[in-house]
């Protein structure tokens, strides 16, 4: 099994879920690349995956690049740290890269794609619990939107701005702060 899991398809929080929210598993780290309530536009996640394939498990060097305005990585989140129980839902043609002309990445040989064909999805917690292990690293790509998208925020920043959701809050130049470090105990 890979030591880096990287969940790729849609992404919602109901607040309906049992539990609300969830704890990232003992020995493991997850990486977070949206705002919750945010929306993330599919050619930052094919960013993302196409940074993940040049660093080639260079956890070091991915970190230190995907900190940067291009990618935006939101936060990681450390063993035993809480997090809304999101819900992966299947990839559709929303989620299509021109370039690579597919709508699901390939795993390659240090990181494994995980999506769902549940019509109904997976939560957060199910995907960690069937995929944990001593140091393994999750990635959430998809959105950490919420039902009503006009709580929401959409990241087009650095993209095409014809991508619109339901009313939702434009974000199209990230704040200096948007990286959240991890907190001190």
């Amino acid at each position: 099994m890979s030591s880096n899991i990287v969940f790729f398809g849609h992404g919602e929080f109901s607040g309906t879920e049992v539990p609300m929210k969830t704890v990232v598993p003992e020995a493991c780290k997850l990486f977070l690349f949206a705002r919750h309530r945010e929306m993330i536009a599919p050619a930052r996640m094919w960013d993302i995956i196409t940074a993940l394939i040049h660093h080639k498990g260079n956890q070091e060097g991915f970190t230190k690049d995907v900190k940067e305005d291009t990618y935006s990585l939101r936060r990681i989140k450390f063993p035993g740290e809480d997090v809304h129980n999101y819900r992966l839902y299947p990839v559709d043609d929303r989620l299509y890269d021109i370039g690579a002309k597919t709508n699901k990445p390939e795993s390659t040989s240090w990181f494994t794609i995980v999506t769902t064909e549940k019509k109904e999805g997976e939560t957060l917690q199910s995907l960690m619990q069937h995929h944990k292990g001593k140091g393994v690293n999750f990635y959430w790509l998809p959105c950490r939107s919420i039902p009503d998208k006009s709580k929401c925020y959409v990241d087009l920043f650095g993209k095409p701005t014809e991508q619109t959701a339901e009313g939702a809050q434009i974000i199209l130049s990230r704040p200096s702060n948007y990286f959240k470090a991890h907190p001190k105990h």
